[in-house]
């Protein structure tokens, strides 16, 4: 832990206390974003203000837990200001994202106990989870905070849905945009605005948090031996990669822009002169064919990465035409395998290493093509050589 945070600890030892701290986080953060205190602020009067306590009922309604989570919300506030230099806001707003980022895996922990999943209608929930990972992954706006809290007007955000994920703006209104805020996942936007903004807050778009907003509250993995394909194609494309002289990782855990961690199923790197050469690889979906908005999704993990590939690779037993016209526009090269997908380990092998040395050599200098082409004609005229000589051999033998 942060020393100099040292002072919240307590705050955060359980998930009743910690969601109350957060609340008056992003009530300071939301509420009081640009005020310049004259005086030390009382935190009961700042929990009692009724943008507050409107986000304890949100998530407590009127329970003894909503009294706990008030207290700690106010203790907050008081040690904020005792603690650190925070009557302007543009120092109050840093420390806030400051505890935001050092103690998210609490908060989401708090989350996790007091959303409410059971009011996303269960048609729905696979369609909220999508549409979180969108949001996470930058497909909606830049977050607003360093651990990945996202506003966004509500007119960006349905015409976003409607995007992305293909929703008729009559479902978004009346279900999908009801659902995000009667479960907590998304909140109304706190200031009196012309325009309506909603918020995600930083843990609700954790992968903890969208695996459990799926149907069945958990990543479903709906067929056999799903995982055991994956392992398979992954160590494949690690052998492969590794024999084209790079340094392979599997679910390598990278740092992204929003400051969770990204896992990629693939990594791989190589200096190339002076520079770093790498490769990103997603396998995806071994029992069923991958959709656009798939890929889109994908791009969209891409792009959270601080280090950005220089060479993205989608696996997948196969795509829809569309999902491979925006794997082309996205950037990525696809390799689909087929029936593949579920043979041995030594057809997958010779499969992949030829999908990527065709890859290479396409991409490669035109006079190393014309070589590699003159060294294939020249193998093709030796095994030709060779069955004639052979064949001369039993003629010989023979006479």
């Amino acid at each position: 832990m942060n020393q100099k945070l040292s002072w919240i600890a307590d705050l955060l030892d359980s998930d009743t206390k910690a969601m109350g701290t957060y609340l008056a986080l992003i009530y300071l953060r939301a509420c009081r974003a640009n005020q310049v205190y004259s005086a030390k602020p009382v935190g009961k009067l700042e929990m009692n203000e009724w943008n507050a306590k409107k986000l304890i009922g949100r998530y407590f309604g009127k329970t003894e837990e909503a009294e706990i989570a008030s207290e700690a919300g106010s203790e907050f506030i008081d040690r904020l200001f005792r603690y650190e230099d925070v009557l302007n806001y543009n120092k109050r707003n840093l420390i806030l994202d400051e505890i935001e980022r050092e103690f998210l895996d609490k908060f989401v922990s708090a989350f996790e106990k007091y959303l409410r999943i059971d009011h996303i209608p269960e048609k729905s929930r696979d369609k909220i989870a999508d549409i979180l990972l969108d949001v996470r992954n930058g497909l909606y706006g830049k977050p607003s905070t360093p651990a990945g809290t996202v506003n966004i007007l509500r007119s960006d955000l349905v015409e976003k849905v409607k995007k992305f994920r293909g929703v008729s703006e009559e479902e978004i209104l009346e279900l999908i945009l009801p659902s995000l805020m009667s479960s907590g996942l998304m909140i109304e936007r706190l200031l009196p605005d012309p325009s309506p903004y909603y918020t995600f807050p930083a843990p609700c778009l954790s992968e903890k948090i969208i695996a459990l907003t799926k149907v069945g509250g958990k990543v479903v993995v709906t067929k056999p031996g799903t995982m055991e394909i994956t392992n398979k194609i992954e160590d494949t494309l690690s052998t492969a990669l590794k024999e084209l002289g790079f340094e392979v990782s599997l679910g390598a855990s990278k740092e992204s822009r929003q400051g969770e961690p990204v896992r990629v199923d693939v990594w791989g790197q190589r200096m190339i002169g002076n520079t770093r050469f790498s490769i990103y690889v997603s396998c995806r979906n071994w029992n069923k064919t991958v959709k656009k908005e798939e890929v889109i999704e994908e791009s969209g993990r891409v792009i959270n990465l601080k280090e950005l590939p220089q060479l993205r690779i989608i696996v997948a037993r196969e795509l829809t035409r569309d999902a491979r016209e925006a794997a082309e526009l996205e950037g990525f090269h696809a390799i689909e395998l087929g029936r593949r997908a579920e043979a041995d380990a030594e057809e997958i092998n010779k499969f992949v290493n030829k999908a990527l040395e065709d890859f290479f050599t396409e991409i490669a200098h035109p006079r190393l093509k014309e070589f590699t082409s003159k060294i294939a004609d020249l193998e093709r005229k030796l095994e030709k050589i060779e069955k004639d000589l052979s064949e001369l051999v039993s003629k010989l033998k023979k006479a």
